[in-house]
């Protein structure tokens, strides 16, 4: 993890583990959940990394999400999407099989994903002229758009 600035870089997990094909994060809950398609996995872990467990054991998963009580995820083997609850993968539904093709990603659309938080750069883009990221203490770092000749301005606001 890092802050949006790509400062403060710390490894959550580091052992054990392969393929991370899939990442989701559980805002109710603040676990990171992710699947290991060379493991045959599917774990959670705390935010900080600790509380490492797995949930369940799966053939070939390559994308989660969570919401509410469950986890969805996409098996390349059997080319479908299954759910299991997110506490001990019990439970475990088929919703889909026999996909046409092998399912790259899946997300839930709900305004209960993600609650809201205050940001300096919801006001005015934080009075930056292009990108504003959140660093340290919720301070306020400016970015000019890659690909174009810009570069911040002394004021470290404008792009130039």
């Amino acid at each position: 993890r890092s802050t949006l600035t790509g400062r403060q870089v710390a490894y959550l997990i580091t052992t054990n583990i392969r393929w991370p094909n899939g990442l989701t994060i559980d805002f109710d809950d603040d676990r990171i959940y992710w699947a290991d398609a060379w493991f045959d996995r599917i774990e959670r872990a705390s935010l900080d990394g600790t509380n490492r467990e797995v949930i369940s054991t799966v053939v070939h998963p390559f994308a989660l999400t969570v919401h509410g009580h469950y986890i969805y995820w996409t098996d390349w083997s059997f080319r479908g999407i299954y759910r299991a609850e997110k506490y001990s993968g019990a439970n475990m539904v088929e919703m889909q099989n026999n996909l046409p093709y092998r399912p790259m990603d899946i997300h839930v659309v709900s305004d209960q994903r993600q609650k809201c938080s205050y940001s300096p750069c919801n006001i005015s883009n934080g009075g930056c002229s292009y990108i504003c990221k959140t660093g340290l203490n919720n301070q306020v770092e400016c970015g000019c758009p890659s690909g174009q000749q810009l570069k911040l301005a002394n004021d470290q606001r404008m792009c130039v």
